[in-house]
């Protein structure tokens, strides 16, 4: 990656990955363009659900749509024990 990234005709760099290419990247390449995307995670949090099926549904369409682009695809799925839990009378 490091011999292409200090290339000279390479004028634009849009990076997804590690902190440490990422900064890298930043440091070295400073007469080009760089955008950098570093360890980036994004979480799903479920509390509460009223409608069981419909959340898996749309969590499961996420997982497939962004599965393809560590930046966005959601990377964790946090549970609270009692969210599927019915209500208290």
């Amino acid at each position: 990656m490091q011999d292409l990234a200090l290339r000279p005709e390479i004028k634009l760099i849009d990076f997804t990955g590690s902190t440490q290419n990422g900064t890298w990247l930043e440091r070295k390449r400073t007469s080009s363009a760089v955008f950098t995307e570093k360890a980036g995670v994004n979480q799903i949090v479920i509390d509460s659900v009223d409608d069981l099926k419909a959340a898996a549904r749309n969590i499961a369409f996420s997982l497939a749509l962004y599965s393809g682009q560590m930046c966005t695809a959601p990377q964790n799925i946090y549970v609270r024990a009692t969210a599927f839990a019915p209500p208290k009378a």
